[in-house]
């Protein structure tokens, strides 16, 4: 319900922010998180930004989806010297989020996932992308291998910054396919207007056993016509049932001509 409310509330905005030319220096952080959840580890995402000249770097960053619409876009001088922290302003896990930061000055963005409460020892170092990066419409995204087994379990989202609030829901194929390259399934998906998660893939698509899997998603564009400003993004996170300790699947681009 929480998410659906935000959701809802958000996709209210009558446009999204376009792509902006002016800025050369960008940097999509795909995953930003924080869990509240009782039973659950407290996961956060700790978002550091620096800025490696000799003078401030005016940056703008835009969340999506944010805790509050005030809270969407927000710009800030970041002065030369060590990182500073950037505040997470985002809607509680089940909700996840995205950041793209822009700057007409270099900058360098750090994100990672962590135990709030510190008893999994180890971060989750999250892959900041470029967004020229980002799945294009014929383009598809690969992710994997996927494990479901005695020891790890794993799941897999789809994201985008909020330049792409106005081309969603987007169609995607997503063809599962085995790490012996075995063809396990061919399925279509819309995607709305907030990032989201598919906990359980193996279960999301009713395979008849969890074998390792690859996931490759093909953005087939978005329902509504409007091409995509930047794109679609897909990652995969495993863990370790005994220990929490996550990595990141393996993301590859190909694109579609």
């Amino acid at each position: 319900m929480r998410r659906a409310a935000a959701a809802a509330l958000l996709l209210a905005a009558a446009c999204g922010p376009g792509r902006d030319e002016s800025r050369p220096h960008k940097a999509f952080v795909p995953l930003v998180i924080q869990s509240r959840l009782p039973g659950r580890i407290p996961w956060q995402t700790y978002v550091e930004i620096s800025n490696p000249g000799a003078s401030p770097a005016l940056v703008r960053l835009t969340r999506w989806p944010p805790d509050a619409r005030a809270n969407e876009v927000e710009e800030f001088a970041v002065p030369p010297g060590p990182p500073r922290k950037v505040p997470l302003r985002i809607p509680p896990f089940p909700t996840v989020s995205s950041f793209l930061f822009e700057s007409r000055e270099p900058f360098a963005v750090r994100a990672v996932v962590r135990d709030r409460k510190g008893d999994v020892p180890e971060p989750l170092e999250v892959p900041v992308v470029e967004p020229e990066r980002l799945a294009r419409p014929g383009d598809t995204l690969r992710v994997g291998p996927l494990f479901s087994d005695s020891a790890c379990r794993s799941h897999f989202a789809y994201t985008f910054p909020a330049t792409e609030r106005d081309a969603v829901p987007f169609r995607v194929r997503v063809a599962v396919v085995g790490a012996d390259g075995t063809p396990l399934g061919t399925f279509e998906e819309a995607i709305h207007g907030v990032p989201q998660v598919v906990e359980d893939p193996w279960l999301h698509f009713g395979l008849r056993d969890r074998r390792p899997i690859y996931v490759e998603v093909t953005l087939l564009g978005g329902t509504r016509g409007r091409k995509p400003v930047w794109g679609l993004w897909v990652y995969g996170i495993v863990t370790d049932k005994v220990t929490s300790v996550s990595s990141f699947a393996g993301t590859t681009v190909r694109r579609g001509g």
